[in-house]
C-alpha cells in the first residue's frame, strides 16, 4: 500500500512537469508561428515589390516614345 501511495505521489508529480513543459511548448509554437508568418509575408511582399517593377523607372518607361527635339529658325 506504500508503494502504491509514492507512485500516485510521483504519477501527480510527474503530470504536472509534463502539462507544465505542454504549456510551455504550447507558447513556443504559437510564438513560432507567428514569427514564421511574419517572415512568409514579409518574404511575399518583397517578391511581389520586385515583380511589379520595384518602383524602377526600367520598365514602365519601355512604352513610352522620347519626346521630338524642337527644332529652331537656325536648324536645317
Amino acid at each position: 500500500m506504500d508503494i502504491a501511495i509514492i507512485v500516485a505521489v510521483f504519477g501527480v508529480a510527474a503530470l504536472a512537469v509534463l502539462f507544465f513543459l505542454a504549456r510551455r511548448m504550447l507558447r513556443l509554437a504559437v510564438r513560432l508561428f507567428l514569427a514564421s508568418l511574419l517572415v512568409i509575408i514579409l518574404v511575399a511582399g518583397g517578391l511581389f515589390w520586385w515583380w511589379s517593377g520595384s518602383g524602377g523607372s526600367s520598365q514602365q518607361n519601355v512604352n513610352r516614345s522620347a519626346t521630338p527635339a524642337r527644332r529652331t529658325s537656325n536648324a536645317r
